[in-house]
């Protein structure tokens, strides 16, 4: 049983390794430079299917400019059909010097295809500053990959199974 234990533990151990390995992050950064309305479009591929995780965006300007932000919005948009997949507005009353979203795309699963994630905002005053944002992606596991798990933990319990039938069948009664 403690053999049994250890070869679980070691086969979740491995699985949770490989999938924080697959994680990847796009990152994409741009000036904004002395204007009151701004925009910016990155686009992108993705080669398998991908669950996206979050999207971050970090925009800020120098520590003594008096620019001030209105408001900001992010969306990711999908180019086959120009499909507007997710979108996040925020408003700043009396204006921000520095923005900061994560939008949590847990359950947004992206397939093999060209996207773009689309950046644009206003400012009460001409801005300066630099846009940072960053797409996390973590690769979904694949039917093969999960069938050869299944059958390797399937082979391995029947060695165990086996191997106790033997130790059984060598003791004394």
């Amino acid at each position: 049983m403690a053999t049994l234990k250890i070869a679980l533990a070691s086969t979740l151990l491995a699985m949770g390794l490989a999938a924080g390995n697959a994680n990847a992050a796009l990152s994409f950064s741009t000036d904004i430079s002395n204007s009151s309305s701004f925009s910016n479009s990155t686009s992108f591929s993705i080669n398998n299917t991908s669950k996206v995780s979050a999207v971050s965006t970090l925009i800020g300007s120098p520590l003594f400019d008096d620019s001030y932000l209105k408001d900001v919005t992010v969306s990711l948009v999908a180019l086959s059909n120009n499909a507007v997949l997710a979108t996040k507005t925020v408003s700043f009353a009396n204006g921000a010097t520095t923005f900061f979203s994560q939008i949590d795309f847990s359950k947004l699963l992206l397939t093999k295809g060209n996207y773009s994630l689309n950046f644009s905002g206003d400012s009460y005053t001409p801005f300066n500053g630099t846009l940072t944002q960053n797409i996390y992606v973590a690769a979904v596991p694949e039917p093969e990959s999960i069938a050869m798990m299944g059958l390797g933990l399937g082979a391995l319990l029947l060695r165990l199974k086996r191997k106790k039938a033997g130790n059984a069948a060598m003791m004394p009664a």
